[in-house]
C-alpha cells in the first residue's frame, strides 16, 4: 500500500529535523519517517524547543479508513527512543484506548487474545518499551488492537444470538474467532 504523499508536507518536515539540536533524535525520526511517508496519507510535524534548548516532536499522523479520518498523535522527547512516546488517538490518550471497562471485557480479551489485557502487552508499557520500537511498530499495535475490540463487539452479538436462537451443542465461538495472538 503505497500512498503519495505531498512532497511540499515532506520537504516541510524534512527542513525541521534539520533545525533540531538533538542529531541522535534527528536522524531516528528521520529514519522512521521514512517508512511513514509510504503507509499514511497525512504526516505533518511540530518541533518545540524548550529554554533549556531540548526538542521535542509532535508528529501529527492521520488516515482516512472507510470516510472516517483518524488522527494519531505522537509527542516524542529528547529522550526518544529510550523513553516512549506520549500518544494520543483522535485526542484521546493511548491509555484510555488501552482501559478495559469491566470484567466481562476483560474475560472476552482473554478468550480472544490470549493475553490478560491490552495494557500489559502494549508497548508504551515500561516493562515492553525498547529503543528497538518504532512509530510503525506502535501504529501497528494500535490497528491490532482494535481489530480485537471490534472482535469483542462482534462476540457481545454473537452471545446474544446464541442465547436467543442457538442450541448449546453449537461451538460458534471457535469458527467465528480464532485466538489472536499479542506479538510483542
Amino acid at each position: 500500500m503505497n500512498l503519495i504523499t505531498d512532497s511540499e508536507t515532506i520537504k516541510q518536515n524534512n527542513i525541521k529535523f534539520e533545525l533540531m539540536n538533538n542529531t541522535g533524535i534527528k536522524k531516528r525520526i528521520m529514519r522512521e519517517f521514512e517508512l511513514l511517508y509510504q503507509n499514511y496519507n497525512t504526516i505533518l510535524t511540530f518541533i518545540d524547543t524548550n529554554p533549556a534548548g531540548y526538542n521535542s516532536v509532535n508528529v501529527d499522523v492521520s488516515e482516512k479508513i472507510n470516510g472516517k479520518k483518524y488522527s494519531y498523535t505522537f509527542k516524542i522527547s529528547h529522550n526518544y527512543p529510550f523513553v516512549p512516546p506520549s500518544i494520543y488517538l483522535n485526542n484521546i490518550p493511548y491509555s484510555e484506548f488501552l482501559r478495559i471497562q469491566n470484567s466481562y471485557e476483560q474475560n472476552m480479551i482473554k478468550n480472544i487474545t490470549g493475553a490478560p489485557c491490552f495494557c500489559c502487552t502494549s508497548f508504551l508499557c515500561r516493562d515492553n518499551w525498547s529503543p528497538a520500537v518504532t512509530i510503525n511498530k506502535i501504529m501497528d499495535q494500535i490497528k491490532y488492537i482494535k481489530s480485537c475490540k471490534r472482535d469483542i463487539v462482534n462476540k457481545i452479538f454473537a452471545d446474544k444470538i446464541k442465547f436467543k436462537y442457538l442450541i448449546n451443542d453449537i461451538d460458534l465461538d471457535s469458527f467465528l474467532f480464532a485466538k489472536k495472538i499479542i506479538r510483542i
